[in-house]
């Protein structure tokens, strides 16, 4: 029950202003239904690999202006839409 009040603190801190939801605020009988949905699990990867998104799915002028506003930096040269000046 504390991880998941923590868990639900952690993601409720993420729309302030907005005023926190808690379990508190559920009846009891309510909360111990939605908890019977609940399932806890594990997950071990055995791989991990790497997306670069860089816009590919922006009309060009608006990849172009991404890559301006990044300036020199090395994800604007990967994007291969440096400004010539």
């Amino acid at each position: 029950m504390a991880l998941l009040d923590e868990l639900s603190a952690q993601e409720e801190a993420r729309l302030a202003p907005k005023t926190p939801w808690t379990r508190h605020k559920m009846s009891p009988g309510r909360f111990e239904a939605m908890l019977a949905g609940i399932q806890g699990f594990r997950l071990r990867p055995h791989r991990l690999e790497g997306t670069f998104k860089l816009s590919q799915n922006k009309a060009a002028d608006e990849q172009a202006r991404v890559a301006a506003a990044l300036g020199d930096h090395p994800i604007a040269q990967a994007m291969g839409r440096i400004p010539t000046d």
